[in-house]
């Protein structure tokens, strides 16, 4: 996939949409549905790009019914030999799929599922992934994940992803509508230059974000996740060094003193030596303070760790500096 848009493409160049239009911009997203969208958090042509699967289904390493482990999670496929809708109570409905390949059969239960009437048939062929069981002389998954293999919507390849969905989207849609977002923003441009993804084997975008939607192996996503998560931190990273450019102003700090005589008091009155992390900590905060820069520091650690001493040497740097400190103790 191109990184960069194409000004030689006007039909292409159209047709692209930029990530924070309304996802009803996206083709096959009607306004049912992208009511449905926005129950999910979709609301953008982003959101939706960005919808990651939430698992996989690797039908390279599907099982047969009769080698298929009780009590172990799976993945069967086979046929629809029936597929019946009961009510053994008035609120509560079931579907039940007779599922049958070359070895035997699996009964598939789904509860309030109503609508795989419509969307599943006899002769058709499914994938089931979940947990099997053994009940009533018979091998048994209840509320698997389901996919149709056949048909408008089916997936492609050995590797289906599994989008988080809701009753008015099915997991098949919601593959189609993730489809058409990335197609819809193929030719954007890519954040990162191209010198930085050869430097750490990073994909472009465009191709991290086909990979991790649609994989051709689970290689595929470990390397899109890889890249994908690059790019968010650099991008935190950058807002952070902007926002700490803009605290300062151009302005000079205080530079405190360090080495004062509070500080070498506090020092001889600790009744424990410090840990080098406590030491490293110190030194950092020390350095920080006595730079003409704004200092900007985030001390974590577990209760009893020795925050608090920590803090103090800071507080000791600005009474031998003359300036004024505060500290907050909630606890």
């Amino acid at each position: 996939m191109p990184n960069t848009l194409d000004t030689n493409a006007p039909d292409r160049l159209a047709a692209t949409l930029a990530l924070d239009e309304p996802v009803g911009r996206v083709r096959l997203v009607s306004p049912g549905r992208a009511r449905a969208l926005d129950a999910l958090g979709i609301r953008t042509v982003r959101d939706l790009a960005t919808h990651f699967p939430r698992r996989y289904i690797d039908l390279s390493r599907k099982a047969t019914v009769a080698a298929a482990r009780i009590g172990e999670q799976c993945t069967i496929e086979g046929t629809v030999h029936e597929i019946k809708l009961k009510r053994p109570k008035p609120r509560l409905s079931l579907v039940e799929v007779s599922l049958v390949d070359s070895t035997g059969l699996l009964m598939v239960t789904c509860f309030r599922q109503p609508w795989l009437m419509d969307q599943v048939r006899a002769g058709m062929r499914i994938a089931v992934a979940g947990k099997l069981e053994f009940n009533f002389g018979f091998k048994r998954m209840t509320n698997p994940y389901l996919e149709v293999l056949d048909g408008e919507g089916a997936a492609e390849g050995m590797i289906i992803p599994v989008h988080p969905a809701c009753e008015k989207i099915s997991a098949a849609w919601m593959r189609r509508l993730v489809g058409n977002a990335l197609g819809a923003t193929a030719g954007l441009y890519d954040p990162l230059p191209l010198e930085l993804r050869a430097k750490y084997r990073l994909m472009s975008r465009s191709a991290a974000l086909a990979c991790i939607h649609f994989p051709h192996a689970m290689d595929e996503v470990a390397e899109a996740r890889r890249r994908l998560v690059y790019e968010e931190l650099l991008l935190l990273e950058l807002m952070l060094m902007r926002e700490s450019r803009e605290r300062s102003d151009g302005r000079v700090a205080v530079r405190h003193v360090t080495d004062g005589q509070h500080v070498a008091a506090l020092a001889a009155a600790v009744p424990f030596q410090l840990t080098d992390e406590q030491v490293r900590a110190k030194d950092d905060i020390l350095a920080s303070l006595a730079a003409p820069q704004t200092a900007n520091h985030l001390l974590l650690g577990d209760v009893g760790t020795g925050k608090t001493v920590v803090a103090a040497f800071a507080l000791a740097a600005a009474a031998d500096t003359g300036t004024q400190a505060l500290l907050m103790a909630p606890t």
